[in-house]
């Protein structure tokens, strides 16, 4: 479990972010952006990889729901 994250949001508001030995962006018209910049004030550093990375989090999903999720 990550227990911080170093993080900076520039004038424009995107915010950068080092996760897991990776510097990644969030721009304002990012889906989860709300999301993301209340996980870094609150200290929610774990759901910040899913939210950030949505590719990650929709494969995460299937992963665990393949039962109710078929894909032909």
């Amino acid at each position: 479990m990550t227990t911080h994250v170093p993080y900076v949001i520039k004038n424009s508001g995107a915010v950068t972010m080092y996760i897991n030995g990776e510097s990644v962006t969030a721009a304002t018209d990012h889906p989860d952006y709300n999301l993301i910049v209340d996980s870094l004030k609150t200290g929610r550093f774990d759901r910040l990889e899913s939210l950030v990375n949505i590719v990650k989090a929709v494969k995460s999903y299937v992963a665990n729901a393949t039962d109710r999720i078929k894909i032909k």
